[in-house]
């Protein structure tokens, strides 16, 4: 059990060690799913790696300027979006 709960413990710590904050470019558009609804999102960081990737576009974590998740808290948009890395 303890070498099931370390196993577990070390996955989930490497995969948050893997996580990064980028800038998107200016204009970038949001949506409820690819080539969906638009829907309005203020300035905002993403976090990398993506949690879902379809055909070009990716389903990122939004964050705000001081790392507070923000309202929807994830969205879609053209994974080529990612403009300047921030930090992890």
């Amino acid at each position: 059990m303890k070498i099931a709960l370390l196993l577990i413990s070390l996955v989930v710590g490497s995969i948050q060690a893997y996580a990064a904050v980028y800038t998107t470019k200016n204009g970038t558009k949001y949506y409820t799913k690819p080539n969906g609804d638009q829907i309005y999102v203020k300035q905002s960081l993403i976090q990398t790696p993506p949690i879902e990737e379809k055909n070009g576009w990716c389903f990122f974590k939004l964050f705000d300027g001081r790392g507070n998740p923000m309202n929807p808290p994830a969205a879609w948009t053209k994974c080529s979006n990612l403009e300047k890395f921030v930090g992890n």
